[in-house]
């Protein structure tokens, strides 16, 4: 049987969510007591974290969200775990397999693993 898909709205109001944003795929951003996280199109959470920000996950292969816990950036997987050890004082959304990324005072592209490539 195929699972329902609930609008923004009926999730919000069902769960006492803050917000819900419109669905990108199979998530959508909310927030419950001010901490972020994804919901599926059952309102149910994605995963248990909860961040200081969470972003849309990507349509590239990797399919990562960026996020903001503690002051610093990091993106995760649909499962809510971490992709990558690293923590970044910025991060961007990946495309086409890579996202931009600011440590100290430096900005450079990381791959889905973590890891500084070029260009």
């Amino acid at each position: 049987m195929a699972q329902k898909r609930m609008s923004p709205e009926m999730i919000r109001d069902k769960n006492k969510y803050d917000w819900v944003m419109p669905f990108d795929g199979a998530f959508a951003q909310a927030s419950q007591n001010g901490r972020q996280f994804h919901v599926r199109t059952n309102g149910r959470p994605a995963y248990r974290q909860r961040f200081d920000f969470v972003g849309l996950f990507s349509r590239s292969r990797c399919k990562l969200a960026r996020v903001k816990r503690r002051g610093k950036c990091y993106h995760i997987r649909t499962n809510g775990k971490a992709a990558y050890r690293q923590r970044f004082d910025e991060a961007m959304h990946f495309f086409e397999e890579k996202a931009w990324v600011k440590k100290g005072e430096s900005w450079f592209y990381i791959g889905p693993d973590g890891k500084r490539i070029s260009g």
